[in-house]
């Protein structure tokens, strides 16, 4: 079945693909829903993650590696000196709204494989 009409942020779709990470390598139907949900969420977020990624290059810090060397990725976190203008920047885009089409899985095809934990980081795509 597919979930429609409902809208997320760029934000929120970000998070929804992290949530959905864990389950990937599932043989079942969470882990087709999972896979499905992965690839619809992802492209919705192409512009997203890129211009994400352009600021952290922009504003954050290069990543030194266990050696010590530069690793030539960039990093940004809450105790990084820009982090506030990164944050500033970022959230316009990370408002922005977006309707996938999400496809969603019986409630009972999680109930006795999930923790609960598990279940409330992808209740958005379990129906009752």
């Amino acid at each position: 079945m597919r979930l429609e009409g409902r809208t997320y942020t760029n934000a929120a779709m970000d998070e929804m693909c992290d949530a959905l990470k864990r389950h990937l390598g599932r043989t079942d139907i969470l882990g087709y829903a999972a896979a499905r949900n992965t690839r619809a969420l992802a492209n919705e977020l192409v512009e997203y993650v890129g211009m994400r990624d352009e600021l952290i290059k922009e504003l954050g810090e290069e990543l030194v590696g266990e050696d010590g060397e530069p690793t030539g990725q960039f990093g940004i976190s809450p105790a990084s000196a820009r982090f506030g203008e990164f944050a500033e920047r970022l959230a316009p885009i990370s408002a922005i709204e977006h309707e996938p089409k999400l496809f969603t899985v019986p409630a009972t095809e999680v109930i006795g494989k999930l923790s609960g934990t598990e279940i409330l980081e992808i209740d958005w795509m379990l129906e009752d």
